[in-house]
């Protein structure tokens, strides 16, 4: 099976270009005259590594969902072509971070009765293991908060947020990304090195090791920017993007 992203793909090589787009994807669909039943969600909303077009990942190639710009119904999407390598330019890889560490015996800080109500549960959701991680003193642990430190409820919410977004700190280009939805698993704050520190958390779970698309911890972090909170310094320096 061809890929819905041969055209844009061939016009980045053929024009040596670095980004295609942003465009509708509705549009790019009708414009090639592609499977009219083509949905954005599974081609342009990627997760990890795994789940991205297999012609974008032997091009090295990473699409972004974009909203929708004023006036337009429909969702845009973009390209771009990675510096270094598709991995460590969009990517946290599993097997980079757990592989090599070794397993370390965590026993809760707290009594069997808090951490009762976890085990009625049927099965765990990727919300309730970070619950969970935070009534246990597990992550405040991982977080190595200062002593005595109590992480927060956490803040969790999803909506539509407007931000600009540079897909790489080597590339001239900056996206708008408009009204687009946005999932925030957790936010929670406590005190480490005596600052008060807030924790942006992006919950996955599975049985294997896969990857996590680093847009989905920097599209969160941008739409707080974006809100009331304006003195974050997370990922400043370090964002891949540029940011």
């Amino acid at each position: 099976m061809k890929s819905i992203f041969r055209h844009a793909i061939d016009e980045m090589i053929t024009k040596k270009q670095m980004t295609y787009g942003p465009m509708s994807f509705r549009k790019y669909i009708e414009y090639y005259k592609l499977p009219r039943g083509t949905m954005p969600a599974p081609n342009i909303s990627i997760d990890s590594i795994t789940q991205l077009d297999r012609s974008l990942r032997m091009n090295s190639m990473m699409v972004f969902r974009l909203g929708s710009p004023k006036g337009e119904r429909h969702t845009h999407f973009a390209l771009v072509k990675s510096i270094n390598s598709l991995e460590s330019d969009y990517f946290i890889l599993d097997r980079d971070t757990f592989e090599h560490n070794e397993t370390e015996l965590f026993v809760p800080t707290v009594t069997y009765m808090q951490l009762f109500p976890f085990m009625l549960l049927p099965q765990f959701t990727e919300t309730s293991m970070v619950n969970f991680c935070i009534a246990s003193g597990l992550l405040s642990h991982a977080f190595s908060l200062d002593s005595g430190e109590i992480l927060s409820i956490p803040a969790t919410g999803q909506s539509n947020y407007s931000f600009k977004v540079r897909p790489h700190s080597l590339i001239d280009a900056v996206w708008d990304h408009t009204k687009g939805q946005v999932e925030i698993d957790a936010i929670v704050t406590a005190k480490r090195n005596e600052k008060p520190t807030l924790f942006l958390i992006e919950a996955k779970a599975g049985k294997k090791y896969d990857s996590l698309a680093k847009h989905k911890l920097m599209y969160p972090y941008l739409a707080l920017l974006d809100g009331s909170v304006k003195n974050l310094s997370l990922f400043s320096q370090q964002c891949p993007f540029g940011y």
